[in-house]
């Protein structure tokens, strides 16, 4: 799933459980149950490949991704007048795998986030499955229609 998936479900969380721990537990996992269904991704091999000078293009993407998301978690804020610093940390939560992902990349040598990166990419939508892109885009479009459903009832 992009970023802005992860963190809009991740703040319909915050909503509906009133424990934090817990919301910020659930928000984490989902991560992980989102990213087994098929869904659509942006490459940002530039960046995992350190070429710096080529991740001009890679950077905007993931900015945009991480904006977008964010937007969404503040109109969440207004919408549900939850306390916006618990939305934006369960939040950050839901996102954190993908962090470490993007650290492991930063430290390969790092023994803790190479395990992560195999058990992360275990579970993801195995990237030999050929499912056309129009189908990957319904699953995100749906899973964040899904989760507005169930932060308007």
């Amino acid at each position: 799933m992009i970023l802005t998936s992860h963190l809009v479900v991740g703040a319909v969380i915050a909503t509906k459980v009133k424990s934090l721990p817990l919301a910020i537990l659930l928000a984490f996992l989902s991560h992980y149950l989102l990213d087994s269904p098929p869904h659509i991704k942006y490459l940002i091999d530039n960046i995992k490949k350190k070429q710096w000078s080529k991740s001009g293009f890679d950077f905007l993407k993931l900015a945009s991704d991480l904006l977008g998301g964010l937007s969404l978690v503040l109109v969440i804020c207004y919408l549900t007048k939850v306390n916006c610093l618990i939305l934006f940390t369960v939040a950050f939560f839901a996102i954190l795998p993908d962090i470490l992902l993007g650290l492991k990349w930063m430290f390969p040598g790092n023994e803790l986030l190479r395990k992560h990166f195999e058990f992360h990419y275990k579970i993801h939508f195995p990237e030999n499955k050929k499912i056309p892109a129009l189908g990957r885009i319904a699953v995100e479009f749906l899973v964040v229609l899904a989760a507005f459903l169930l932060l308007l009832a």
